[in-house]
Formats: C-alpha cells, structure tokens, sequence
C-alpha cells in the first residue's frame, strides 16, 4: 500500500513537471548575422548609402502583406554618401526578433543598402547601422574618409 501511494506520487510529480514544461517552452528565435566585427571601412564601402537621419515618422508593416517590413521616414543630417535629398525613406525588420528598435525622434548613422529591383534603402540589424550617440569612432573615421583625411597601409 505504502508504495503504491509512493509511486502515485511520483507519477503525479512527473505529470505536473511535464505540464510545466511544456506551458512555458516557446521556440526562441535568435538573429545571426552573416559576419561579426565587419570594420568601418568595409561597412562604408559595402553600403550604398552612409548618412546620419532623424526618425520623422514611422510606418509600420502593410497587415495585408505577409513581409514583417515597417518604413522608416528620415531627416537627413549629414550625408556620406548615396543620398542628395534632405529626407528619405529607409525600410527595416519590424514584428521580428531582430528587429532593430527605432525611436521617432532619435538620430543614428545609417548604413543602407538598396533593393536593386525596388530601388527601395533597407537598413537591418547587420548592416552597421547603430545609435548617433554611441556611433563617435564611426563617424570620427567616415567625417575622415570623406575629407580624404585617411591614408591607407597594408601589412603582411
């Protein structure tokens, strides 16, 4: 009897520790980006366009369409390269676990590639893109760069 009772209980504490599992598993999805520790000069040439913009406005994703992409519009601050306008739209990753989160207001140095069939900017989680204030060697090295103010050096 003595230990049917313990088996019933150990079934039960079985049970419950299942139950539990299973309630609080989710999939965790992780971003992974193709490269890590890209330096500032391959960011720069890689992009088709480097520029320091101000979220205006944002437009999130079209709830008809099944692409989780929200609109960026801009002010632009200072262009590097690949912008002439003083505005422009930049399309990101929203809804997603890698989305990048923008605030309406905030600036950030933005490393922008272009859709070739849409001719439409996108700026992601790997593409360099970060925060203005945390962004001073960046720009330090691009204000550079631009200014021809960079000489190049080869090691082997």
């Amino acid at each position: 009897m003595i230990k049917r009772e313990v088996d019933v209980k150990r079934l039960l504490l079985l049970f419950i520790t299942l139950t539990c599992l299973i309630i609080s598993a989710h999939p965790v999805l992780a971003c992974q980006c193709d490269e890590y520790g890209v330096p500032i000069c391959a960011q720069y040439w890689r992009a088709h366009a480097v520029f320091v913009g101000q979220v205006r406005d944002i437009s999130p994703p079209d709830p008809k369409s099944n692409e989780s992409i929200a609109t960026l519009h801009l002010i632009v601050h200072q262009a590097f390269r690949g912008i002439t306008t003083a505005t422009v739209d930049v399309s990101t990753l929203s809804g997603t676990s890698c989305d990048m989160k923008f605030v309406k207001g905030k600036r950030y140095l933005f490393f922008a590639d272009q859709n070739p069939e849409s001719k439409k900017l996108f700026a992601g989680p790997c593409s360099g893109t970060t925060d203005f204030e945390h962004a001073d060697d960046e720009l330090n090295y691009i204000r550079k760069l631009t200014q021809q103010g960079v000489s190049e050096s080869f090691g082997g």
